[in-house]
């Protein structure tokens, strides 16, 4: 068991500076969409725009006038080297990273996840009606098909109200089985997610664990360590190992800081990261 070295006090100035660095809002920019989302590792979605939507507000935030809503349109249903999952833009390239999540969902124990698991197989015959007409006639949207379940969606919130059709796309999306694949206004348009994303080769568990602890701790400056190694479903597989290997190799350590409420709390931060000096914020 690797011990874990007395943590170095740091001002909630310099905690803060760790962040900015950390989220690409120091100098010098960013060159490319791709290298905004590469380096966060993903990029929020919604819908609300009372300026604009949320992702191309964060991207313009990372690139000034090199972003253009055109060119995050082309990566995203052109070429595919960006994708939606889980309300976020992630890169292509990180598949085999989120199959995790696609391979997971909807087993656990929580409540709502039972409730899928139950009305999925209340409506096994929607679902293959679905993946069917998709296959036949996709990419399609969710009012192109017919609310044909069995058992009505009943949770006690918005979508009870005929929503069927756009809740079980949203089932078959976090399971890997559709994807989006452009957008009709601020309708969703899906299509069967073999036909829409490239293949990309698996990756060792092991491996995905690793980069990801390292990747995230270097885009968020400092993160408390429940935190680090999750996937948006909760922890990936051998998240426990990577970190007391990178604490053993001297590639990340902890630093205490002063939160609100007058709590200090354990955090972790990449090594080269602790010792850059931080850049002068952007400015748009």
């Amino acid at each position: 068991m690797t011990s874990m070295p007395e943590p170095v006090h740091v001002s909630r100035r310099r905690a803060r500076q760790l962040a900015v660095t950390g989220q690409l809002l120091d100098g010098p920019r960013p060159v490319s969409i791709e290298e905004v989302v590469r380096r966060l590792g993903e990029v929020q979605i919604d819908p609300t725009s009372a300026v604009a939507r949320t992702e191309q507000l964060v991207l313009f935030s990372r690139l000034g006038r090199r972003f253009h809503v055109a060119e995050l349109e082309r990566l995203l249903w052109r070429e595919r080297t960006l994708f939606e999952y889980w309300a976020h833009i992630v890169p292509t390239a990180d598949l085999p990273v989120h199959r995790i999540s696609m391979r997971r969902y909807p087993h656990g124990t929580w409540k709502r996840r039972e409730y899928v698991r139950r009305w999925l197989e209340a409506n096994d015959a929607f679902v293959r009606y679905v993946i069917g007409e998709l296959r036949r006639r996709g990419p399609l949207r969710a009012r192109d098909l017919e609310n044909r379940a069995a058992e009505g969606w009943q949770t006690g919130g918005w979508n009870d109200e005929g929503q069927n059709v756009p809740m079980l796309l949203d089932i078959l999306w976090l399971q890997g089985r559709v994807m989006i694949v452009g957008r009709d206004g601020q309708q969703r348009i899906w299509d069967l997610a073999s036909r829409s994303l490239p293949r990309v080769h698996a990756r060792p568990a092991s491996a995905i664990a690793a980069d990801l602890v390292d990747r995230q701790l270097r885009a968020r400056g400092l993160e408390r360590l429940e935190r680090i190694g999750t996937l948006f479903d909760g922890p990936v597989p051998m998240r426990d190992a990577a970190i007391p290997r990178h604490l053993r190799d001297g590639l990340i350590v902890p630093r205490a800081s002063q939160v609100p409420g007058s709590r200090t709390a354990i955090c972790w931060t990449r090594r080269s990261v602790a010792a850059r000096r931080c850049c002068r914020p952007s400015t748009i």
